[in-house]
């Protein structure tokens, strides 16, 4: 089912649709960044030539709310494939693997999710089940620090238009006003989380994360 708005249309499926929408829309010039990217980045690695490279990262979670053998599955955004998977025990889980570079993935449980800054490096994450985008703290590397200092300026504002999404989606309105005033709240929370967003990469281009926003 699809909402038509003033503004456009909300695909209902699911939040994963919404998201995905919306991170596709400001990351389709992502393969003219690449040598961009390189470039800016080159500085600090030959700074840090004579250090050892890190083998892969390790991720030590834990998701408050899960059955035991519940799976975990460490996805690959941008490129829509699975790095790691495994299943709780106690809540608790390990994902473990390499990448190439610092690379934005979701941690995915039970069709909640979470997005993180994978680094090869000793990373950690928690997590209630319910709403994992919203309520997550994962700790890693420098560009996981910058992923944690942008949730911190968007999560008010993505509860807002999540709320009012769900509200939408559900048809928890009694009312045509009371719809109106449901879209324009998740038109406006929505625009301001954008706006911050790009802000935010512009502000940090000399970032993965920057880079990967503009």
């Amino acid at each position: 089912m699809v909402l038509n708005y003033n503004c456009g249309s909300i695909n209902c499926s699911n939040s994963f649709i919404l998201v995905g929408s919306i991170y596709v829309m400001i990351n389709s010039r992502k393969s003219t960044r690449q040598a961009l990217l390189y470039m800016l980045m080159s500085c600090s690695v030959s700074l840090h030539a004579q250090d050892k490279p890190a083998s892969g990262f390790i991720i030590s979670g834990n998701i408050s709310g899960t059955k035991d053998g519940s799976q975990v599955r460490l996805v690959d955004i941008e490129q829509q494939k699975i790095i790691d998977s495994t299943i709780t025990q106690n809540g608790s889980f390990i994902l473990k693997g390499h990448v190439d570079e610092p690379t934005t993935c979701w941690i995915e449980c039970n069709n909640e999710y979470a997005t993180i800054q994978v680094e090869n490096t000793v990373m950690t994450f928690s997590s209630p089940l319910k709403d994992m985008k919203l309520h997550s703290t994962t700790q890693g590397g420098r560009e996981q620090s910058l992923q944690n200092e942008l949730n911190n300026l968007q999560r008010g504002y993505e509860s807002i238009y999540t709320y009012a999404y769900d509200s939408l989606k559900n048809k928890l309105y009694s009312s045509a006003k009371q719809k109106e005033r449901l879209i324009k709240i998740f038109n406006e929370a929505q625009d301001t989380y954008m706006n911050i967003y790009v802000a935010f990469g512009l502000k940090h281009i000399d970032s993965y994360l920057g880079l990967d926003i503009i």
